[in-house]
């Protein structure tokens, strides 16, 4: 009986739970629907300043391309260099072309020698020509097929350029050390010369040997004898010492003899040396 009883009352406690909680919902209902009307407003978002951003550059392929690129400069193109030919923009044929040119003694004398180089346009050419280190004519020698260099003054010999300036300028130096050149072979002497720059100085440089400064080996003093580079001091003071002692040279074979001089040196020696006493 009790049991039932328990029963009942949590049948009845469930039934009041729900009504209450219907009758809850229902008065929301009713509260919600006597509520005014709500105007609904879409907010946009802020409209921002529109922003000019640059365009990416496109490539721009055209037939002047790689030559808009290029860095001009100036060059001889007797002494450039295979990369100083590629950054003026020099084919690779091209330069094996002028390497074998200079390696065969040819030498570009003027500005439009270039112009015969093949496969060079007239268009290239006029772009390179302020730049090419070579005069435009050799005015002052156009009678002559190659440069007296024992003849010439220092002006005529640098306007020359047939070698880089630094190179030019030993040279000249060397030729007033000896008094001139007597041969070909006195190229080798020089500082900082390469074959290739000897073959272009044996092509178009002219050596007379009797258009040189010669001692008067029977006058001059040891110190002046000494200033000549295939005579060092000791052979000087002992050539003076001789000619003190046993008067003057007559020929160089004398020389060789009485001073001990060294039969290597008396064919480079003799052409400089005077015997002349007056």
């Amino acid at each position: 009986m009790a049991v039932l009883q328990l029963i009942v009352c949590i049948l009845l406690l469930r039934f009041a739970q729900q009504m209450y909680h219907d009758r809850w919902w229902r008065e929301r209902i009713a509260w919600v629907k006597k509520l005014p009307p709500v105007e609904v407003v879409r907010i946009s978002a802020p409209n921002k300043p529109q922003q000019n951003y640059p365009s990416r550059p496109r490539a721009h392929h055209s037939k002047n391309q790689g030559n808009s690129r290029l860095i001009l400069f100036s060059f001889n193109p007797n002494t450039a260099s295979e990369n100083h030919f590629k950054r003026l923009g020099f084919k690779e044929w091209q330069i094996k072309n002028i390497i074998k040119f200079r390696q065969a003694g040819g030498v570009f004398r003027v500005k439009s020698d270039m112009k015969r180089l093949y496969g060079l346009s007239a268009a290239r050419y006029l772009e390179l020509e302020p730049f090419i280190d070579l005069p435009d004519q050799i005015t002052s020698l156009k009678k002559e097929s190659m440069l007296p260099i024992n003849q010439l003054d220092s002006s005529h010999w640098f306007q020359s350029k047939l070698l880089p300036e630094s190179l030019m300028k030993r040279i000249w130096k060397y030729k007033q050390r000896l008094g001139g050149f007597v041969s070909h072979d006195q190229w080798r002497e020089i500082w900082g010369i390469n074959d290739q720059q000897c073959n272009i100085l044996k092509r178009l440089v002219h050596i007379d040997p009797e258009m040189v400064s010669k001692i008067k080996v029977n006058q001059c003093s040891a110190r002046e004898l000494a200033a000549h580079p295939y005579v060092d001091n000791r052979l000087a003071q002992r050539i003076v010492n001789y000619r003190s002692q046993h008067g003057s040279f007559t020929e160089i074979k004398e020389m060789s003899k009485s001073v001990l001089m060294p039969d290597s040196l008396i064919p480079k020696i003799a052409p400089y040396l005077s015997w002349d006493d007056h």
